[in-house]
Parts: structure tokens; C-alpha cells; sequence
């Protein structure tokens, strides 16, 4: 009968290790979903990164050659699907701005400081470009 309780009490072990493995295991498991999907996020974040540097560099280089039709269709392109990013708002108030549409220039720039105060001063300069273009343009109503 000592031989059964010792079996007993060792199969009892043996359940109580494969209890500690199978909690080890998931704890693994757990830790590693969490490192992949940080891993995940972080490259995620350095692809829309490298897009929002393509998209500047991109933007520049437009503006920099006067091909203002170009750049605001590359900017409300990709404001469709970064409607936050504060580089396609003040990129795209610049292409207006230089094909004299004050209006949505100013929108454009005023969403910019919305969306980012750093870009405050910036475009605080352009919309005083804007506000002094506008006042010339209105009609004088009297002499």
C-alpha cells in the first residue's frame, strides 16, 4: 500500500510541474505577443514615417519647380488617407497660396496650426502674406 501513496504523490508532482510549465508557457506566449506586436507598431510607425519624408521631400521639390497643380494633387491625395498629418496641410496652403486661391490657403494653414502649434510661427507669416493679399484684392466700394 506505501508503493501506491508513492506513486500517488509522484503523479500528484508530476501535475503540479506540467501546471508550472503550461503557466511558464503562456507567460512566454504573452510576453512575446507583446514584443511582436510592439515590434509591429514600431515598424509600422517607421514605414508612415519614411512616407511622411517621401511625401515632403516630394512636396519641396514640386513647389521648389513651381508645379503648384501637381503638388495640390499630391497633397489632397494623401491628406485622404493622413488627414492629420500637419506636412500635407501646409504643403498644400502653400500651392494655393501661390496660385492665389487666398481662401483656401488660409484654411489650409490655419488646420496646420491646429494640428501641430510648432507649425504656429510658420504659417502665422503666411497668413499675414494672406491677409495683406486679401485687402488689396477687395474692391474699393468708397473713394
Amino acid at each position: 500500500m506505501n508503493h501506491s501513496q508513492d506513486l500517488i504523490d509522484h503523479l500528484e508532482n508530476i501535475r503540479l510541474a506540467l501546471y508550472a510549465v503550461f503557466a511558464a508557457l503562456a507567460y512566454i506566449g504573452l510576453i512575446l505577443t507583446v514584443m511582436f506586436g510592439a515590434a509591429a507598431k514600431r515598424g509600422r510607425a517607421l514605414a508612415a514615417s519614411a512616407a511622411a519624408k517621401q511625401f515632403q521631400a516630394d512636396a519641396q521639390e514640386l513647389l521648389s519647380k513651381t508645379e503648384y497643380a501637381k503638388l495640390k494633387e499630391a497633397a489632397a491625395a494623401r491628406r485622404a488617407t493622413h488627414p492629420g498629418d500637419v506636412t500635407v496641410q501646409y504643403y498644400l496652403g502653400m500651392a494655393h497660396l501661390r496660385c492665389e486661391e487666398l481662401v483656401d490657403a488660409k484654411r489650409c494653414f490655419e488646420v496646420a496650426m491646429k494640428l501641430d502649434t510648432q507649425w504656429k510661427k510658420l504659417c502665422t507669416v503666411h497668413l499675414a502674406e494672406i491677409e495683406v493679399a486679401l485687402k488689396k484684392s477687395k474692391p474699393t466700394l468708397v473713394q
